[in-house]
């Protein structure tokens, strides 16, 4: 610096220049900030529900999975059963009208204790469904 006042207005000026650009490089990155700050809550958000999403996808696809298991096991048991009862009545044949009476009420009791067994599983199955819902969605509130 040479002294003069020009000089010291001329490089007051030179701080001042440098003093706003460093304020809109601030500011600059502080918008940019909020912006990555506001898409990183979207995607947390859309994580979220990704998670859920999936869980009951996935329980979804247990259930049916057992559910096609049990018909094909009640597939099997009704043609064993089947030929088992043509069997019998091969063997019961001077008794067709008892044997049919029993074995009528054989059935019967068999699909009405196969009816309540699954009324229960579902039940049952529906409640933890619903405890993992309500799981999932209190840990989306943490």
């Amino acid at each position: 610096m040479d002294g003069t006042p020009q000089s010291g207005f001329s490089s007051m000026g030179h701080a001042r220049e440098e003093l706003d650009s460093a304020l809109r490089t601030m500011q600059d990155s502080m918008t940019l900030m909020a912006e990555r700050d506001c898409r990183l809550h979207g995607i947390e958000g859309k994580s979220f529900e990704l998670q859920g999403t999936s869980g009951a996808f996935n329980r979804q696809a247990r259930r049916l999975r057992w559910e096609m298991r049990w018909q094909q096991y009640r597939l099997m048991a009704l043609a064993i059963s089947l030929a088992v009862w043509v069997s019998c009545a091969y063997l019961f044949r001077e008794h067709l009208a008892m044997y049919f009476a029993v074995s009528g009420l054989c059935f019967v009791l068999i699909y009405l204790g196969q009816r309540f067994i699954m009324q229960r599983w579902r039940a049952q199955v529906e409640s933890e469904d619903l405890q993992q819902l309500l799981e999932v969605e209190s840990g989306d509130l943490i």
